[in-house]
């Protein structure tokens, strides 16, 4: 999302779940987060269960809930969690969990978001950590592939995993034909709109890397899809885009003819 220049983009929520109820260190989170990344923690302010600090002058703030997330809230993402099999298992008895957020601040939600990964990441390897909860986008990761997929992004590759849902369908028709479809869930996060694929003869697979590369190119170059649009893997390769209401998620999604 890139907003007019008085227009702040909103805030960018997460929480760690935790196996203890122990409130996050400032000074352990500190030094996890200078090993790995350069930026600087400014206007430091700590408290008995929060922090907060700015980063390139985004106020991120963490807090710690000395009780579980309620499992009601997690269970149904944690079922379809499929990068994380066992997360329904993992997750039944943690003890608390910390927020992580974001305040709304600056115009460019991409790069908040990286701030967001860093720090997730950071605090996620300073803590008896499970894995992180970020509800908007109906993720839910555990900490050893988060934070190593965190070390793959750089100013070229975007973490899309960590920041978009990508869901997938398959069924069979009456002749016993099986279709695959995919989705989007947390673009809107950054300003845009959904995307879907309905009712593909490709490989799950396939559907998924489409997804996954368009998505990436939308965020990385702050593109405004159009209907009428054309898509693919590479600039050569023209499938069609159509706007239209949501099978998969509410509202209006982009349709890749694929």
């Amino acid at each position: 999302m890139s907003t007019d220049s008085n227009e702040k983009c909103p805030p960018v929520f997460g929480m760690a779940i935790l196996k203890d109820n122990v409130a996050p260190n400032f000074a352990d989170f500190s030094e996890h987060y200078k090993q790995n990344f350069e930026d600087e923690l400014k206007n430091i302010s700590i408290e008995e269960d929060a922090f907060s600090f700015t980063i390139d002058d985004e106020l991120v703030i963490v807090a710690h809930a000395s009780y579980p997330i309620p499992f009601d809230d997690i269970e149904y993402t944690a079922k379809y969690a499929y990068n994380w099999r066992s997360a329904v298992n993992d997750i039944k008895d943690h003890q608390s969990h910390a927020f992580i957020t974001i305040m709304p601040g600056g115009n460019d939600q991409v790069k908040r978001f990286r701030i967001f990964t860093k720090v997730a990441s950071s605090l996620l390897g300073a803590t008896n950590s499970i894995g992180i909860y970020m509800g908007n986008q109906t993720l839910l990761l555990p900490t050893e592939g988060y934070i190593e997929e965190v070390r793959s992004m750089d100013n070229d590759s975007l973490p899309i995993n960590l920041w978009i849902y990508i869901g997938l369908r398959e069924n069979k028709s009456n002749s016993g034909r099986v279709y695959g479809s995919g989705y989007t869930y947390g673009l809107k996060e950054f300003n845009k709109s959904e995307i879907e694929i309905v009712h593909s003869t490709k490989d799950i697979v396939e559907i998924r890397d489409l997804l996954y590369d368009i998505v990436h190119y939308v965020l990385k170059n702050d593109v405004t899809l159009n209907d009428g649009d054309t898509g693919g893997h590479t600039e050569e390769e023209k499938i069609k885009i159509t706007y239209s209401q949501g099978v998969f998620v509410d509202d209006m999604t982009f349709k890749i003819e694929y």
